[in-house]
Order: C-alpha cells, then structure tokens, then sequence
C-alpha cells in the first residue's frame, strides 16, 4: 500500500494503480488499498474499469477488516448505497464505533 501512495505522489498513476490492487489483491483484509485503485480509476475517468474493479472490491468487502470506515465514508459522499451496504457488516465487527457513526451520518443524509 506505501509503494502505491508513494509511486501517486511521483506521478506515477500506473504503477500507483497496479501496486493498489495488487496490494489489496494480496491483503484482501486491507480496503484501504482497495479504494485507493477504486479512487485512481475514477480520478483518470476509467469508469468501465472503475466498474470492474467495483465489482472485485463488492465480491470480497467482508473480508476487510482495515480502512472500513474510510470506504463507508466513501461510499456515503458517493451515494454508493450498495458498497456502503456491504461494508458495513465488516467495519462493524472491526470498529463497532465507527460502525454506528457513519450509520447514524447515512441516516442523515436518508442513505439505506
């Protein structure tokens, strides 16, 4: 994940991207990794990829355990209501606080 963040601030963005998804290919655990490939895609305006990598990311969710919250967040500014539904089983298990925070935030913002 630090070779992607590092490799972003080089400019870099394809080798950002290819070292995001391989680290959350390799740590499925880790969501952090996972939206950092999701935001590149987006930022670069690969929607149809952005798609695909979605559907990747949705296909393995509750298996994160790290950057939960982040995602939820995420997921929440985007209206993204599937990906925030799916994460939040697993941010609740690995931060219950965080769980309730960003539930209560999707109340307020009338996100299911």
């Amino acid at each position: 994940r630090s070779a992607a963040v590092a490799a972003r601030q080089c400019g870099e963005l394809d080798l950002a991207l290819r070292y995001a998804k391989e680290a959350f290919r390799a740590a499925r655990h880790d969501l952090t990794s996972a939206l950092q490939a999701l935001e590149l895609l987006l930022e670069r305006g690969q929607v149809a990829e952005a798609a695909v990598w979605r559907s990747e990311v949705l296909e393995n969710v509750a298996d994160g355990s790290v950057g939960g919250l982040e995602v939820a967040s995420w997921a929440l500014r985007q209206r993204d209501e599937e990906l925030f539904g799916a994460v939040l089983p697993a941010l609740g298990a690995a931060e219950p606080s965080g769980a309730v925070d960003i539930a209560e935030e999707a109340l307020a913002a009338r996100l299911d």
